[in-house]
């Protein structure tokens, strides 16, 4: 491109194009959706430069219209940046995030009614621009389990309970704590896609079982059977029968 008192200029055919700029030592920027038309001049407007590096990556949807609302986010080793960035969504559903320095990040997009999308690492080192790939937000799912039997020895309700697990940390948050049905079914829907953390107690809060599951829209039934249950008695000492034992 001819640039002039900062000023650029680019030929470009008579279509619908994106455009790539480059300034060496200095982050790529994109310039999305440019509807050239013939013997007519397209304007883009002013485009600032920040040193560093580029990463940019694409979005899809259950369905081809993407809401509008999605939030996308930039983690650095875990944490979300608040460093100074340009982060930029196109028309075209693309977007980018300039002016990054060496370091892991990933990228998370979020939309309420859909479950999150999370990039890959990308390892931002010399190279100046990066590609995440395509982001996928997809239905909120639903898990379904059974647990055998279906009652403690008391005859009380086992209670599954449903933490979802970070995908950044080891920090949970709890989704659900419910009784199972009478034979034992349950249910959760409107749940991301996504790992969690199962647990099956009793009404004191006993957990007789744990598990990680892998939550999406092929999930198999969480099935747990529980061959071992708490069984209660009382400890006496001597024919007699005279009083309760102390130990276990």
């Amino acid at each position: 491109c001819k640039v002039t008192s900062r000023k650029w200029e680019c030929p470009i055919p008579a279509t619908r194009v994106a455009v790539r700029l480059s300034v060496p030592g200095y982050a790529p920027r994109h310039i999305w959706s440019i509807d050239g038309r013939a013997g007519e001049v397209s304007r883009a407007g002013a485009v600032e430069f920040r040193p560093g590096a580029t990463i940019t990556g694409s979005l899809r949807g259950p369905s081809r219209l993407l809401p509008a609302n999605i939030q996308l986010d930039l983690f650095n080793d875990g944490r979300e940046l608040t460093e100074p960035y340009d982060r930029t969504r196109a028309s075209n559903d693309r977007f980018e995030f300039t002016g990054l320095p060496p370091g892991a990040y990933r990228v998370t997009a979020r939309s309420k009614g859909l479950s999150p999308a999370e990039s890959q690492r990308v390892m931002v080192t010399s190279e100046p621009l990066y590609d995440t790939g395509v982001l996928r937000l997809r239905e909120l799912v639903a898990l379904k389990g059974l647990v055998n039997p279906p009652t403690d020895d008391a005859q009380r309700p086992w209670h599954v309970i449903i933490d979802r697990v970070s995908p950044r940390s080891m920090y949970t948050t709890r989704v659900a704590d419910e009784p199972v049905q009478a034979d034992g079914w349950w249910e959760r829907r409107g749940l991301e896609a996504g790992v969690y953390a199962i647990a099956v107690g009793d009404a004191t809060g006993a957990i007789f079982e744990r598990r990680r599951v892998t939550v999406d829209e092929n999930t198999p039934l969480v099935e747990v059977h529980l061959s071992q249950i708490s069984v209660r008695g009382r400890l006496v000492v001597g024919d007699d029968h005279s009083g309760p034992a102390d130990g276990r």
